[in-house]
């Protein structure tokens, strides 16, 4: 009852298998990342204008930071930087599933 028997998988299958998932599952949550990475930022650069500028507090939430995204990088936008992040899980995942 425990998972899918792997004893028929190769070295290589399960590595890849592992880093392709872990790349499939980082595009379906990057556009996610992107969004919360961004409002972090606002946060940080509103509390540090807040001193020279009264109008610092016009911040964006969730719903207004995506269209944002949306309207000003279009949906390209969302995955500024993915590649670098599927490399890393090339590299990271199918080493820490093989080990």
């Amino acid at each position: 009852m425990g998972g899918p028997d792997k004893s028929g998988l190769s070295f290589g299958t399960t590595y890849t298998l592992s880093a392709i998932s872990a790349c499939i599952a980082e595009t379906s949550t990057f556009p996610f990342d992107m969004v919360k990475t961004r409002l972090m930022i606002q946060g940080e650069t509103l509390a540090k204008d807040a001193a020279a500028s009264a109008t610092a507090n016009q911040q964006r939430g969730l719903v207004d930071m995506a269209r944002g995204i949306s309207r000003d990088e279009g949906i390209k936008g969302f995955y500024r930087g993915l590649a670098p992040a599927c490399l890393r899980h090339v590299i990271y995942s199918g080493t820490r599933v093989m080990i």
